[in-house]
């Protein structure tokens, strides 16, 4: 028996989508299965960042100035005796040179945190408190320099009500090492911070 012509036209078409979802199926289930070597699992916190990164260091402000350097080797210090140590000598000592107004603040934050939960985060770690001096020259002029650590954060800042002559810059400038022995004996008491106010004397 010989197919009709339309029956043979659609055998063949029918092989035709048989071969090519053949071809098709057998390219689609090619399957490259890479060595599974012993590697440590890859973790992403929930902000999509990785948990094993360290934390997160900001700084409000250029940080190449005395003060900043004095902050750099301060800020992850676990108690407050080092946190302020020798930063309050550095902001008088800013007045050698200039008597222009100063800030700058350095956050550490928590790998993976947004905002500020980073800091927050580490706010446990952190030491709590604030140190300030307010000064007046002999013109009237009333400088406040203030240090403050808290939640993750160590900011400072020095202002000044107005222009200083070069007298009374030198004069602060003086207060320098009083300064930074009287922070550390507030802190720890005498006992326990001589060798810190000896060391930065």
């Amino acid at each position: 028996m010989t197919p009709s012509s339309s029956t043979a036209n659609s055998l063949a078409s029918t092989a035709g989508v048989v071969s090519e979802d053949a071809v098709t199926e057998t390219s689609s289930t090619v399957v490259t299965i890479p060595y599974a070597g012993v590697e440590s699992p890859i973790v992403y916190t929930q902000h999509g960042t990785l948990a094993s990164a360290g934390p997160t260091i900001t700084w409000a402000h250029s940080n190449t100035d005395a003060v900043s350097l004095a902050m750099a080797g301060d800020y992850m210090a676990g108690a407050m005796s080092g946190q302020f140590y020798n930063l309050g000598s550095a902001l008088l000592d800013r007045f050698k040179t200039t008597g222009s107004n100063f800030s700058q603040s350095v956050t550490v934050a928590s790998a993976g945190a947004a905002g500020g939960a980073g800091a927050i985060g580490l706010s446990g770690q952190s030491p709590q408190g604030d140190i300030k001096l307010t000064v007046q020259t002999a013109s009237g002029v009333k400088v406040d320099i203030e240090m403050d650590s808290g939640d993750g954060t160590l900011a400072v800042s020095v202002k000044s009500s107005g222009t200083l002559s070069g007298t009374e810059r030198s004069a602060l400038a003086k207060l320098a090492d009083g300064f930074h022995s009287s922070v550390m004996l507030t802190i720890c008491g005498v006992v326990a911070c001589r060798r810190l106010v000896q060391r930065g004397a």
